[in-house]
């Protein structure tokens, strides 16, 4: 098969697509890079808490030692922003995360990040599949021959990285309302309830706290569906909010009080507010073509502007370097904010969103309602997942074809592996060709939630028409 980066890394099944033969490619393809480049810094390599993670982590360390590359090995999983956030401070030029993010159980992937704790860009793994692509052999050392001579080391970071974390929020007083905290099996469970005793939050309680690689039968996404049980656990026991996160702890979503959902857009637009009003923060924000409005009116309202750029959080970070930007995020449930890491952190923004409670005074529920207020916001965001087998044919149909909406479109663009389309009264629809699965997400908004679900429904049934088995 052909490794191919997508923009979370390279991902597939467990044993037919991630195996020890491809993950060895890999880590050989980078160490070629890595020497044509003169990149002779140690490597860190950490992994999360997936099926094979932890062996990965070893055949990638055991292949560059065999390259003659230093590397630094975790000695346990961690999350994949501290992986950056240790190859930042370091001044590494490159490291490597075992991880497949939000995907179902029966997924892994290898991620790369370089200098700075960055995403690697599409140039850097557009290179690298060409090396991997190239190879006559795979060099090894095995571990205990390496550590020996310490070309591979172990090293514990995750205390620093939580002692980074709580270094940036400012609670007035600790916080004492309850917490439910739902890592949903993942490596959250290693820094979440870590950093907020840090910051003097310490009424919490977790749940899904234990290492389980099946991930309790759930998809390690905190989507709505996947913190049902968390919203009646919430209301029986008083919780004042509770918080979600993904796998390898960079996505994240909350409950209010009530135990009514709060998506990424709400989080980012009420983080946003906070920190140019409470905070007095300047800067513009940064959103992906998937965030919701509520951003852009926000930002317009507070006299800033936002800019969109494609999916994938690299182009966030990017675009936050471009515009000197205050906070960038994405709708899939993560950010960052000038400072910080170069990618999205659930461990760092759920503790941002604690503060903001805590200072504030106030519930959720009504954090989220005096944002919408302020920036007269009334409309509906709609998101769903659908499958898509043949890309090439879908995207080709989008290209010579369009959906037959309930109104007309002012605008059509291609973006990246999205295709949006623009109503007259500022309504959109978009349908995103995910890089990492055989999906497709749709998305839609406007002050008619009627329309924005009709438009969802009429993409998918678009899609079904063109993606033959």
């Amino acid at each position: 098969m052909k490794i191919s980066f997508g923009t979370g890394g390279f991902r597939g099944d467990i044993g037919p697509e991630f195996n020890e033969h491809n993950v060895r490619l890999i880590a050989q393809g980078v160490a070629n890079y890595a020497k044509k480049h003169g990149l002779r810094k140690p490597i860190y390599v950490s992994y999360d808490l997936r099926l094979l993670s932890p062996e990965a982590g070893v055949w990638i360390s055991e292949v560059l030692a065999g390259n003659g590359l230093s590397v630094y090995l975790s000695s346990g999983p961690t999350t994949t922003p501290a992986l950056m956030y240790v190859v930042k401070r370091s001044g590494a030029d490159l490291g490597f995360m075992v991880t497949s993010s939000h995907n179902p159980a029966n997924n892994n992937g290898v991620k790369l990040v370089t200098y700075e704790g960055r995403d690697a860009s599409k140039e850097v793994t557009d290179e690298i599949e060409q090396e991997i692509a190239a190879i006559q052999k795979v060099n090894s050392l095995p571990l205990q021959e390496a550590l020996a001579n310490k070309q591979i080391q172990y090293l514990s970071f995750l205390d620093d990285y939580c002692d980074y974390v709580a270094s940036f929020i400012h609670l007035d007083s600790p916080a004492t309302f309850p917490i439910l905290l739902d890592p949903i099996y993942g490596t959250g469970m290693l820094t979440l309830k870590k950093t907020y005793q840090k910051i003097g939050v310490t009424n919490v309680h977790e749940i899904h706290n234990v290492h389980d690689t099946n991930f309790g039968g759930l998809q390690p996404n905190p989507l709505p569906e996947n913190m049902d049980a968390d919203a009646k656990l919430l209301l029986a026991e008083g919780d004042k909010i509770a918080i979600g996160t993904d796998s390898d702890c960079d996505r994240l979503a909350i409950l209010d009080e009530k135990g009514h959902y709060v998506d990424a857009n709400e989080i980012m637009a009420a983080i946003y507010y906070y920190l140019i009003r409470y905070r007095h923060e300047k800067g513009d924000v940064v959103k992906n073509v998937t965030t919701s409005l509520l951003l852009d009116r926000v930002a317009k309202k507070l006299g800033y502007q936002c800019h969109t750029v494609d999916v994938g959080f690299k182009n966030i970070t990017q675009g936050m370097k471009e515009h000197d930007a205050l906070l960038g995020g994405e709708s899939s449930g993560g950010l960052t904010i000038r400072g910080y890491l170069y990618g999205k952190d659930s461990t760092f923004s759920s503790a941002l969103f604690l503060e903001m409670m805590a200072n504030l005074q106030k519930p959720v529920s009504q954090i989220i309602q005096d944002i919408k207020d302020f920036a007269d916001y009334d409309m509906t965001f709609y998101d769903e997942e659908g499958p898509c087998h043949h890309h090439d044919a879908v995207q080709k149909a989008f290209l010579e074809h369009d959906p037959v909406f309930p109104k007309a479109f002012i605008k059509r663009e291609f973006i990246g592996a999205n295709v949006r389309y623009t109503f007259e009264d500022d309504s959109w629809a978009l349908a995103r060709f995910s890089g990492t699965q055989p999906v497709l997400r749709f998305y839609a908004e406007s002050e008619d939630g009627a329309f924005a679900k009709t438009c969802v429904q009429v993409m998918k049934d678009f899609v079904h028409n063109y993606d033959h088995e």
